[in-house]
């Protein structure tokens, strides 16, 4: 029978006993995203409730709140409303795999 082929992980990264990498993204809050930003992604979410990316050709709801600049490059926008995108999960991904 066929063995699994080893997982690559950078040096130093353990494994949690899920088999998740810990200690190498941080936490969520530790990132920025804490309940001030679930207050603030839902009253986005309210305010425009539809996919920014989609809707000139299709009606689709947001589900996600996007950064147009990164948190890491700089914290002060985090809560900025135009800092934020509404996008629905397809299109928040296709963002985030360019690096937007």
């Amino acid at each position: 029978m066929p063995s699994r082929p080893a997982t690559h992980r950078p040096a130093g990264v353990k494994l949690t006993q899920s088999g998740r990498v810990a200690d190498y993204r941080g936490s969520a809050a530790s990132r920025g995203y804490d309940r001030q930003w679930a207050a603030f992604r839902l009253s986005i979410l309210r305010e425009r409730p539809l996919c920014q990316d989609c809707y000139p050709r299709f009606v689709t709801p947001a589900s996600e709140v996007h950064h147009i600049i990164k948190l890491r490059e700089n914290q002060e926008l985090r809560l900025v409303g135009s800092n934020v995108l509404s996008l629905c999960k397809p299109c928040h991904s296709i963002r985030t795999a360019r690096g937007e």
